[in-house]
């Protein structure tokens, strides 16, 4: 089992509190399990949709690297690895257009 750092990002860092914590995982799916039990519901729905898929919004990198490019959730996570958990950040003006 591979001993990682995981970064949390906006909202993820108020939630657990925290903006860096390491963790052991072999795959991004045992991860998350084990960041959901230490951080409880709030996390876990804030990561999950009901059907417990990663939201569309939470962008998960190994390394750089998208796990949406490499083994999505089942990912292989090693001994020193980085993973950093963003969610998507979106906001601007309700009206597209420009006002003069």
């Amino acid at each position: 089992m591979g001993k990682v750092k995981v970064k949390f990002y906006g909202v993820l860092a108020e939630t657990t509190h925290e903006k860096e914590v390491e963790a052991e995982a072999l795959t991004i799916k045992d991860l998350l399990d084990t960041l959901a039990a230490k951080y409880g519901n709030s996390f876990k729905e804030k990561i999950y949709d009901g059907d417990c898929t990663i939201r569309r919004f939470i962008n998960i990198y190994v390394n750089g690297r998208d796990i949406r490019f490499i083994n999505r959730i089942n990912t292989a996570l090693r001994d020193g690895d980085e993973v950093a958990i963003i969610p998507a950040v979106s906001g601007g003006s309700s009206n597209p257009q420009r006002r003069s």
